[in-house]
């Protein structure tokens, strides 16, 4: 729960003059509790990652393992807050990974998709936008399957209007050059298309992961009001 003091500022800011005094302020408490004393319509982006339920604890907090209902049940709980705090054409990147069932099978669920249906229920259902892959380097390694070295961040657009997007803002140098094309051909150096780790002559295409820095990026280079 937050802080009392918290709880007071909160409620007392959004009765005297909207959403515009919480800005730049940094909110510490339980995320459920603190969504539910914000304003409707009030947000312009979430960036979140939620808990993957897979007995993992975070500095101080207790372990995140509860039964998979249990934690559905978080998440319909999180997300419907975000749902009704996001103003229509406002965004929320749902960065996931996996958890996995209890038992012998020890079967992994993508969250991504667990969550899917959450987000497209009523009421106020959102809409899937996009769906980013971000491939990171570093981590423990399995011994009995191939390691996981990604996570998906979905976007999510609140109907009622468009969000911005500025593809210039977030552009970042090809990773690798196509020497194959012919003469007076564009390449992706020189159309400022994104190539990724492969490369375009093998893939016949462009992909775009993110760099670790993808935060600052989609901040600087999404939606944060139609008419801006």
């Amino acid at each position: 729960m937050p802080h009392p003091s918290l709880s007071r500022y909160l409620r007392d800011a959004a009765d005297a003059n909207g959403p515009a005094d919480l800005e730049n302020r940094i909110a510490l408490g339980d995320a459920a509790a603190v969504l539910s004393m914000l304003p409707d319509d009030s947000v312009d982006l979430v960036h979140t990652s939620p808990p993957y339920n897979i007995d993992k604890p975070y500095e101080s907090s207790p372990s995140d393992r509860n039964s998979i209902e249990e934690y559905r049940a978080f998440l319909r709980l999180v997300i419907g807050e975000m749902k009704r705090v996001v103003r229509p054409g406002g965004s929320v990147f749902w960065q996931t990974g996996y958890t996995q069932e209890e038992g012998e099978s020890r079967e992994i669920i993508p969250i991504d998709l667990m969550s899917y249906e959450i987000f497209r229920e009523a009421p106020g259902p959102f809409s899937l936008w996009d769906r980013i892959i971000w491939r990171y380097w570093g981590g423990h390694a399995f011994t009995k399957k191939f390691t996981n070295k990604h996570e998906t961040i979905m976007w999510y657009v609140k109907p009622g209007a468009e969000p911005k997007f500025s593809a210039d803002a977030v552009r970042e140098r090809p990773k690798e050059y196509d020497n194959a094309t012919t003469s007076g051909e564009e390449t992706p150096a020189t159309s400022g298309k994104w190539t990724g780790w492969r490369s375009a002559r093998r893939s016949r295409r462009p992909t775009s992961p993110f760099s670790p820095r993808r935060s600052r990026n989609a901040s600087r280079g999404l939606a944060l009001s139609p008419e801006t």
